[in-house]
């Protein structure tokens, strides 16, 4: 008994010799792991930067038993002397509370050309880039050339961003602002050709959530903001959440300085699923099974006082067929929409008004490949005019540029024609004094340079007071004209009580300087002319 307890002490001994020296080994591997860490990553920043840029990271720690790399308090600035010597304007900033980096085994950061990383987490990262366009951003020195380091793949279980905030301005000017940004990437592979084929990375799934998008554009014109973004491409859904989109100055001053007209759009909720993640991720197309648009409200203001850079405007179809990318979208479901359009005539004193409201509609087959089954994409929309009249319509639209033909078939239900004062008063001193629209059916066919209505307009008791202004400016009505028109003129009834109902044919040249609705209102309002007389 005395030699066991004598051996099994020796023993012990052993074991806690070895333990310390273990122990005291992997410390010291692991200081000098830290120690060349932390030096190659400071030096290579410096080294590929050509000294504009410098790596600070205040704590690096090393866990050889886990596997795992701490960073904390990161931090990648730019060198403002260095800057100031060699003229460069554009500027980037990057700070990071933490970095936690699990793999394997940590040499192989250093020395394998097959890196195989657990998890990389990133907590709390800032990037702010400010780009000029005289210079490059970062000069990367032989980044590009034969010091580039060589793998042959990289492959990452998971990518965690957590409260993530990125700022871009381009001359200063703020571009786009995303704020508390979420990111989760599943199974990424990297491969070392990647980049020279422009292609991103392979992965398994992503999942994105920020709180709040800011972006500045059209010649920062416009801002678009969407209070929530969620892309899930596991379950094939992206949502935004609020989007509106709002010129950077207000409506009486926004044509002066840009020579546009004063546009805004807002949304609900805009739902987007069943969508192909490899082809939207690699540019290649936007194939998906619905969008959802709820609680559109558009609004835009034409100022005809100001003199207004007047561009090419393409019919709908024509900037369906000019998307870049392939576009598929099976249906596109619009609900509680509202669309209002404000003008002020260049003699006016008042703007007039048209508005729709309880928009909701279906497109069908949104497209614009060529080799698709269906040549032909659908719109069934409805609305209210002026809150009142039911609008009923289907639109078509052909999917190949080779054609430039659209058809539009509908109904205008009843309503008080005295709605139209909103807009014939101030526009085209016209005041209706009386009438009821009891329905109208209409058929347009049209193109790029014209189109064709078929209208039959059924109302009655029409009465209308012609206007003229004084010098004042005020509007009064010319009793005599006024007379003459509904007496000689006017068809105060169709039908009426002893001829059948006027049905009219109209052609209305198109102005490719003027929007869609232009053209339309354009189209309606010469039938309506013509079936009263006017």
């Amino acid at each position: 008994k005395p030699k066991g307890r004598k051996s099994l002490k020796i023993f012990a001994i052993v074991f806690i010799i070895l333990l310390c020296i273990v122990l005291a080994a992997s410390w010291y591997v692991s200081c000098y792991l830290e120690t060349r860490l932390h030096k190659t990553l400071t030096e290579q920043v410096d080294k590929q930067t050509n000294g504009l840029y410098t790596l600070t990271i205040n704590k690096l720690s090393i866990e050889l038993k886990k596997g795992v790399l701490h960073l904390c308090d990161i931090t990648l600035q730019a060198d403002s002397t260095k800057r100031l010597i060699d003229s460069i304007k554009s500027n980037l900033f990057f700070t990071a509370n933490s970095i936690d980096l699990k793999i394997g085994k940590i040499y192989k950061l250093l020395k394998s050309n097959d890196i195989d990383i657990k998890y990389i987490t990133i907590k709390s990262p800032q990037l702010f880039i400010n780009k000029h366009e005289n210079d490059s951003l970062i000069n990367f020195g032989t980044l590009n050339g034969t010091s580039r380091t060589k793998f042959n793949k990289i492959t990452i279980d998971k990518i965690n961003i957590t409260n993530g905030k990125f700022t871009y301005k381009n001359n200063n000017i703020p571009k786009l602002l995303v704020d508390k940004l979420n990111l989760e990437i599943a199974s990424v592979l990297i491969d070392s050709n990647f980049m020279a084929n422009n292609k991103i990375p392979d992965y398994e799934s992503i999942t994105i959530h920020t709180d709040s998008i800011q972006y500045l554009f059209s010649k920062d014109n416009f801002t678009l903001s969407v209070n929530q973004f969620t892309l899930n491409t596991s379950d094939s859904l992206l949502i935004l959440d609020t989007l509106s989109i709002i010129p950077v100055y207000g409506k009486n001053e926004f044509a002066q300085k840009t020579g546009i007209d004063y546009t805004t759009l807002k949304t609900g909720t805009i739902r987007l699923t069943g969508f192909d993640k490899n082809k939207i991720m690699s540019y290649k197309g936007i194939f998906a099974d619905s969008l959802y648009i709820n609680n559109v409200d558009a609004f835009s203001y034409k100022n005809k006082k100001l003199p207004l850079n007047r561009k090419t405007k393409l019919l709908f179809h024509q900037m369906v067929q000019q998307i870049p990318v392939p576009l598929s979208i099976h249906h596109v479901n619009i609900k509680n929409g509202r669309g209002e359009y404000e003008e002020l005539g260049a003699e006016a004193q008042t703007s007039g008004n048209v508005y729709f409201t309880d928009i909701h509609g279906i497109i069908d087959g949104l497209t614009n490949i060529t080799s698709a089954e269906k040549q032909v994409f659908t719109f069934d929309a409805h609305a209210k005019l002026y809150g009142e009249g039911q609008i009923d319509a289907v639109f078509k639209f052909p999917v190949s540029p080779q054609y430039d033909h659209f058809e539009v078939k509908g109904t205008l239900g009843g309503m008080r024609m005295l709605q139209a004062n909103k807009m014939a008063t101030p526009l085209a001193n016209i005041h209706i004094a009386s009438g009821t629209a009891k329905h109208i059916d209409y058929s347009i066919t049209g193109n790029s340079h014209q189109t064709h209505l078929d209208m039959l307009f059924l109302y009655n008791d029409l009465d209308i007071d012609l206007l003229k202004t004084k010098k004042n400016g005020k509007k009064k009505t010319d009793n005599f004209l006024s007379a003459i028109a509904n007496a000689f003129v006017i068809l105060n009834d169709n039908p009426t009580s002893i001829n059948d109902p006027r049905r009219v044919k109209t052609t209305t040249p198109a102005d490719n300087k003027r929007s869609n609705f232009n053209y339309l209102w354009r189209t309606m309002r010469d039938g309506i002319k013509a079936t009263f007389g006017l």
